[in-house]
């Protein structure tokens, strides 16, 4: 098996002398499970699903790097690719960075350490994959009182029903990349112009 985690890619190898681009690989997989995935760490099971066959491909080439080569792909009941992985190394890779990756049920969500301290170009593509898994622009009407009329209004959001992984999302986008995002029942929205300037600036989405 790839041992990509501990190859020194960078200069700078942080978390237990794993590097930055080894990380950048493990946030990539945390932060598909958190949006379009889940796993079961009892029976060592990692299953992504989604409509996106860009994110399958990516969630297959990322496990690949970490050396698996053996996956589970078939279609459920709505048509949704689904894509499964079971292994108990990466099961245990995983929850060395993150206690949970089930957000159903408004569990308790931290994200790993390190996205507070990799460097922004590799954060920013794990959070492009975050948003391309779970996101998407939306136009909608606001009613303004001053100018007593209707508006149209853009904004970026991240599907959640789960206040931990908004509010962990919320004071990243802000701590990192300067981003004001608001906290909505349903989700996390980026809704002013400049902040939306800036998203697609750092982050955007995957093309």
């Amino acid at each position: 098996a790839s041992d990509v985690y501990k190859r020194q890619e960078m200069t700078n190898p942080t978390v237990s002398g794993q590097s930055w681009e080894g990380l950048k690989k493990i946030g990539i997989l945390i932060g598909l499970l958190l949006t379009d995935g889940y796993m079961n760490d009892k029976e060592y099971k990692i299953v992504y699903t989604g409509k996106s066959r860009i994110l399958h491909i990516k969630f297959k080439e990322t496990l690949q790097e970490l050396g698996i080569k053996r996956f589970t792909e078939w279609k459920d009941d709505k048509n949704v690719r689904v894509t499964q992985v079971k292994n108990k190394m990466i099961c245990k890779l995983i929850k060395k960075f993150v206690g949970s990756v089930k957000t159903k049920g408004n569990n308790p969500i931290e994200l790993p350490k390190f996205f507070w301290d990799l460097p922004k170009e590799y954060l920013s593509e794990i959070l492009r994959y975050m948003f391309s898994a779970d996101g998407c622009v939306t136009l909608g009407m606001r009613y303004h009182k001053h100018k007593r009329r209707w508006t149209f209004v853009r904004r970026i959001e991240l599907s959640s029903k789960n206040d931990f992984l908004k509010k962990e999302l919320q004071k990243l986008l802000k701590t990192r990349f300067n981003i004001e995002a608001k906290i909505w029942k349903k989700g996390l929205v980026i809704e002013r112009k400049k902040e939306i300037l800036k998203f697609s600036e750092k982050i955007e989405f995957v093309k």
